[in-house]
């Protein structure tokens, strides 16, 4: 209605729900309507309505993108309670939508496609800031972890995955500090759910930590869920095994990671490493470099040159001799 580009538009669904119900804006359907039917035909007048003013552009056959620009200015003209309501739509759709589970790969494709929406959808939320509603901001985290988990999953991209779940951490912390009081109740009373919801990023971002390598900065993370779970609240486990690509113990032991909180920034050697590597020895305990000179030499040990054919005697056969074998012993 504000924008005279929109009120052909406006007019056309007008139209149709003049024809449909017979007096626009009113929607009291009778006792034999399919509101499913009414959505799927609503949806298609607003399809064609769309392409027609070339508001969207038809990629395939039910997909189809809008502009950029045209989204900036359409979230420009947006009041702040409208906006807050449009963040909120979305955020419940992408919810609905989210079928991803670990051990069904069926769920894998479709949950692939949504996670660009994923991202999207919560810079929005967080754009929202005190406006946004606590049950968003609990349903924008999930989805962020459930995302983080497929990112882990399908595609081992773990640095990704961190910045997920560091997001769905600070609006699990922003919804846990709406609370009155926001502090931890007494063990044995019912677990509130946004603490339970706490409790799930944080130990999300802990694993995803240490599948990268980092076990000083998870200990932090994973430590604040064990002191949740602790308080006898059941916690529902997680869902999300170990990636195949994910290393199961540091590979350096004497590698510690400098972090700052939920930050990775260099590495140090520990003071307790060994100074230098010993030899490695024999099975009857000697030193390989006191059995083989050569592997102590600075060009490492000397390798025999492979005769061509036309280089070999005439006389030479297939097998070789016993002296040749001992030569090819003394120089390996």
């Amino acid at each position: 209605k504000a924008s005279p580009a929109l009120r052909p538009m406006s007019q056309t669904l007008r139209i149709h729900e003049f024809e449909r119900y017979g007096n626009p804006g009113s929607f009291n359907l009778g006792p034999n309507h399919s509101v499913e039917r009414s959505v799927e035909e609503d949806a298609d007048v607003v399809w064609d309505a769309l392409k027609t003013y070339c508001l969207i552009i038809v990629r395939q056959s039910r997909a189809a993108s809008m502009h950029r620009l045209l989204q900036e200015i359409l979230r420009a003209r947006h009041s702040p309670e409208a906006a807050r309501v449009a963040v909120e739509r979305c955020v419940g759709a992408l919810e609905s939508l989210w079928r991803f589970d670990t051990d069904d790969p069926d769920t894998w494709l479709g949950s692939g496609a949504l996670l660009e929406h994923i991202k999207a959808v919560a810079a929005h939320a967080e754009e929202l800031g005190a406006r946004a509603s606590s049950r968003c901001l609990g349903s924008v985290a999930r989805i962020l972890i459930g995302g983080a988990t497929f990112m882990t999953m399908a595609f081992s991209r773990f640095d990704e995955a961190h910045a997920m779940l560091t997001q769905a951490l600070a609006l699990a912390h922003a919804r846990v500090h709406r609370r009155n009081p926001p502090t931890l109740p007494p063990p044995g009373e019912k677990a509130p759910k946004e603490w339970t919801e706490l409790a799930v990023a944080l130990r999300s971002l802990g694993q995803v930590l240490r599948y990268r390598g980092f076990y000083v900065a998870a200990e932090k993370p994973l430590l604040q869920a064990l002191d949740i779970q602790k308080r006898g609240w059941n916690l529902p486990l997680p869902t999300s095994p170990t990636p195949k690509n994910a290393p199961t113990s540091h590979p350096n032991p004497n590698l510690t990671a400098s972090t700052q909180p939920l930050g990775i920034t260099t590495s140090t050697i520990s003071s307790n490493a060994p100074k230098s590597t010993p030899s490695p020895t024999t099975p009857d305990g000697k030193q390989l470099t006191d059995r083989y000179p050569d592997l102590a030499s600075q060009n490492g040990p000397r390798r025999r040159k492979r005769r061509s054919k036309n280089a070999r005697g005439a006389g030479s056969t297939s097998s070789r001799g016993e002296g040749e074998y001992r030569g090819m012993e003394e120089e390996g």
